[in-house]
């Protein structure tokens, strides 16, 4: 499925903890082929007070830059897994999407950039513009290590709100589980609070409960109609309803199946308001404890 990886790499430990979880997660065996590009931005180096860098200074960083990734080089030789490398003179987030569109990879993956409890809080910046602006899925892994040869759930948390955009996600999870071996349980995630916040009183109680019985119904009905559609393609399979938001519920489901993986759609937006993220696709990538595969879903174009 995903054949052609590209990881964005600055020779970090961020960045080799990406590349290990991802072959942890069973993405870089065969036929895959990985390729590390170092994005480094020489405008940024001369802002730096270097002056204007001369050809043999130039060639003297590039040569850094490479040595810097090598480890990662051998890392996926040992594990024989087929990869190149690439120095790129431009930022991340300028080149990793441009590459990834132009030629056709299957998927990037990209680390977080930061550790603790208010680092978790943001995305990073060059994470997050690369997944604005990306057109292919990326894989965001968060910076908690997992050691190496421990042991990954074959889960795959999917979370849904039944809508076309969701639906994207829904059909990569499949995908992956046929591929990869993977069990899918999907979610939806809605809290009593939040659906009722709007209607200060003016309704009573029991009117809300059964407006709420309903919807929760309908909510397992159409999960239930899903979870047929794997098991009918005999992917392994469960649902369930969560009565919380979307980025706490879907955190707390993490925690007790023990799932190695949510994938979840967002819009693919063209023009300007590909520079934005849907809110809710943000709060989960910066409250996951881990990977995320954000899957963009591709606008419609105009008769």
């Amino acid at each position: 499925m995903f054949d052609k990886i590209l990881l964005a790499t600055d020779g970090s430990e961020n960045s080799f903890q990406a590349l290990r979880e991802a072959f942890q997660l069973g993405l870089l065996g065969a036929p895959a082929k990985v390729e590390l590009i170092n994005a480094l931005s020489f405008d940024r180096v001369k802002a730096w007070g270097l002056g204007v860098l001369l050809s043999e200074e130039h060639r003297q960083i590039r040569e850094k830059a490479l040595e810097k990734i090598k480890p990662q080089v051998e890392w996926l030789t040992k594990h024989e897994v087929e990869s190149k490398t690439r120095i790129m003179e431009a930022t991340p987030e300028q080149c990793i999407p441009r590459v990834a569109r132009l030629e056709d990879f299957d998927l990037i993956v990209v680390g977080r950039q930061s550790k603790g409890f208010f680092n978790r809080l943001t995305i990073g910046h060059v994470s997050q513009r690369i997944l604005e602006q990306a057109e292919k899925p990326v894989l965001l892994v968060p910076a908690e290590d997992r050691k190496e040869g421990s042991t990954v759930s074959k889960t795959i948390l999917v979370p849904t709100d039944f809508s076309d955009c969701s639906r994207q996600g829904f059909e990569t999870a499949a995908k992956m589980a046929k591929d990869y071996g993977y069990k899918v349980h999907l979610i939806y995630c809605q809290s009593y609070s939040e659906f009722f916040a709007d209607f200060d009183g003016l309704a009573n109680h029991d009117a809300l409960m059964v407006f709420w019985k309903n919807h929760r119904d309908d909510a397992l009905e159409k999960l239930a109609a899903l979870t047929k559609e794997l098991t009918d393609q005999g992917i392994e399979a469960s649902s369930a309803f969560v009565d919380d938001s979307v980025w706490a519920g879907l955190e707390t489901v993490v925690q007790e199946t023990g799932a190695a993986l949510v994938v979840i759609a967002s819009h693919g937006r063209g023009g300007w308001q590909k520079f934005w993220l849907g809110s809710v696709t943000e709060r989960v990538l910066k409250h996951s404890s881990v990977p995320i595969l954000v899957v963009k879903k591709p606008e419609a174009t105009a008769p």
